[in-house]
Order: C-alpha cells, then structure tokens, then sequence
C-alpha cells in the first residue's frame, strides 16, 4: 500500500513599494495571511530587504515550507520602485538558500484564472475570494472595498497573494479546486 503524497506548504507573496501580501497555503487550505509593512517613508532599501527577509526566514521555517510563489518585477511605467525590484530578487535567494521551489507567477493570469468571465480587477478578486472561496475573508473584503479610491487599499496586497497561491496550487497539482480553511 502507497503511502499518500504529502501535502505541498507554499508561500505566496506579492510584494510591494511599502507592503508585502503574504499567505500561507497547505494544499488549499490557506493556513495564515496577512499584510506586513515593510517600508516606511524615508527607509532605504537594505532596511526593507532585512525585513522582508526576516519575514520569509520566519515563515519558512514556523510552517515548513515547500514551495516560494512570487509576483515578478513588472518595468512597466507605473511600477518604477528600485525596493520592489531588489525585494524580487531577493526573495528568489532566499528561497533558494532555503531549498524550496521558487516560482515567480503572473498576477494578471491569476487574476483572469479565479475571475472567469469577469473583469479581472485586484477588487473583483478580492470579492471572489471573500464571498467564495474563503468566507472568512469577507471583514477584510468590506474594509478594502469601503476605503475611498484615492486611498491606499490596505489588504489588496494580501488578496493578491491570495490569489497567486490559489492560481498556483490548482494550476500544478491534483487538488480538487473546492478549497478548506484553517481558520487565522
């Protein structure tokens, strides 16, 4: 008799100019995720990347983690932060260092893959996945949803690590796309 496979720990992060989303997956059950502040006005780059860092080392080794998904560098105009291009990179080092699987994921190919006909919007994700996928989620979908539009949306990072760790799971594994929640 075969023993059954174990189960994949993946670490999605999107990472931000001054916030990193990051959620913790078992198989689909989303076992941690929040958003962290990894800069603040007027801290350099070595400051953040210490952080960001120290938070994935954490993370690493608390849920014993097996694969590291990440959103890449885009060098389109509007994504011009020197941190958040440094932070890629080196989130692909530590994962590396680290031993794990280090994919790096379209958000946009995410997005479209959870949003189906609709239009693949970071909020419209983020309503998917609150009222879908993961009820519990839905508090936080209704602060970010409330925040005025020229406001900073705070937990979009977090939902956008969401769904890069949904996109992947059920993209390279055989787990039926009907997800469990652990519970934060």
């Amino acid at each position: 008799m075969s023993t059954p496979p174990s189960p994949i720990r993946l670490l999605a992060i999107d990472p931000g100019s001054r916030y990193l989303g990051i959620a913790v997956f078992e198989d689909l059950h989303l076992l941690d995720w929040r958003t962290r502040i990894i800069e603040a006005k007027g801290r350099n780059v070595q400051v953040a990347m210490r952080r960001v860092r120290h938070i994935v080392r954490q993370s690493i080794k608390h849920y014993q983690i097996t694969v590291l998904v990440v959103r890449p560098y885009c060098r389109c105009p509007r994504h011009t932060s020197k941190v958040v291009a440094a932070m890629v990179k080196e989130l692909q080092k530590c994962g590396t260092q680290q031993g794990l699987r280090v994919v790096l994921c379209d958000p946009q190919r995410a997005r479209q893959f959870l949003c189906e006909d609709a239009r693949a919007t970071r909020m419209e994700v983020a309503r998917i996945l609150a009222t879908g996928r993961y009820p519990f989620l839905s508090r936080l979908y209704e602060e970010t949803k409330a925040t005025p539009w020229y406001r900073e949306k705070y937990h979009l990072q977090m939902f956008s690590a969401i769904t890069l760790g949904v996109y992947w799971l059920c993209q390279h594994t055989r787990l039926p796309s009907t997800p469990h929640a652990a519970g934060h």
